[in-house]
């Protein structure tokens, strides 16, 4: 495509406008390898446009894929509940992280960054946890190893990911960030885990 993802941010307001499919064809297409690139660290929030709409859009993508995946194992209120829990969370990382470094220009970029690329890990994780939660009602499945060494292997890649977007949201070292994203990850599973467990949601 020759549509460029600054060329389509800078023009918006056209893509609604015009409401023509090849501009939203080429947004998408853009879109999603811009994200495929900065999950396999080949590109940075900086590359990003300061783009509310893009927050916005990709944050509620982030938060709906989290819902269907919450709703694999739980009741349709606390897959909501955890789902708003979890972007909230992804939100106050990159707020209170750049808070703290005196970097707040910086959010919208960075929000955009950590809700699109996680938006796309979490359509890897779709049917990775649909297989986990299929295996474990059989209790003699041979095979229950490899969804949940690749579910070990994504959370690997998911903690890469957000300490690299967030060493150049903080412009400090990566084994800095690589700390903070192991609590940041190490506290989303206890809290989804109080979730799964409140007797009174759902």
């Amino acid at each position: 495509t020759p549509y460029t993802l600054k060329h389509i941010q800078g023009n918006m307001k056209q893509l609604i406008i015009k409401n023509n499919f090849k501009y939203y064809a080429a947004f998408m297409i853009t879109l999603i390898r811009f994200f495929f690139d900065i999950a396999t660290l080949r590109a940075n929030p900086q590359d990003l446009t300061a783009s509310s709409f893009m927050m916005m859009a990709t944050t509620a993508a982030y938060c709906f894929l989290s819902f269907t995946i919450s709703l694999i194992e739980l009741s349709f209120l606390k897959a909501a509940v955890s789902a708003l829990v979890d972007t909230g969370l992804l939100v106050a990382l990159a707020v209170i992280s750049l808070w703290i470094a005196d970097s707040l220009e910086r959010r919208i970029q960075t929000i955009t960054a950590l809700a699109g690329a996680g938006a796309l890990l979490q359509l890897i994780a779709w049917p990775i946890l649909f297989w986990l939660s299929r295996s474990a009602e059989a209790t003699d499945n041979a095979l229950l190893f490899i969804p949940r060494w690749g579910l070990l292997l994504l959370v690997i890649w998911n903690v890469l990911v957000i300490a690299h977007i967030l060493r150049h949201a903080l412009s400090v070292a990566l084994p800095i960030t690589f700390g903070i994203s192991v609590l940041y990850i190490y506290f989303s599973i206890r809290i989804a885990n109080m979730i799964f467990l409140a007797p009174g949601v759902g």
